[in-house]
């Protein structure tokens, strides 16, 4: 698998870098700051490579995801569900009733991803990960 890391506030100085080089263990690091902006063109083009080249150069439509956790898999693969749903709808010349809300439920699903839609389940998933005092 191909693995990028990045080491983030090189604009910071370090006490000790011996945590960094026991976690690359050999691969190749790259020191960026995200505040200042330093080396995130050499993270681009690492990224790029890393997915097999020019993303923009695969065809139109075709993207790159990057998908954080199971909770953002299961929301995409609803999301991809009723699209489809969707399709099938309008195919079927189905009213447009229907159509409108297979698209809704796409869009709520999508929205739980975006930060546009928090549904009861994910606010329980992040109560439960993160400590969060008064």
């Amino acid at each position: 698998t191909p693995t990028v890391i990045a080491v983030n506030k090189s604009d910071l100085p370090r006490a000790s870098d011996t945590g960094v080089a026991r976690l690359l263990e050999g691969a190749p690091a790259l020191d960026v700051s995200a505040r200042t902006g330093v080396g995130l063109d050499a993270l681009r083009s690492a990224l790029r490579s890393a997915c097999g080249g020019d993303i923009s150069a695969r065809g139109e439509g075709v993207g790159l995801a990057v998908i954080a956790n199971e909770r953002q898999r299961d929301a995409l693969m609803r999301t991809r569900d009723a699209l489809r749903d969707a399709l099938d709808a309008v195919a079927s010349h189905r009213v447009a009733d229907v159509v409108a809300t297979d698209l809704r439920a796409a869009l709520g699903a999508l929205g739980e991803i975006t930060g546009e839609s928090v549904t009861a389940d994910a606010l329980a998933a992040i109560f439960a990960r993160f400590c969060i005092g008064k």
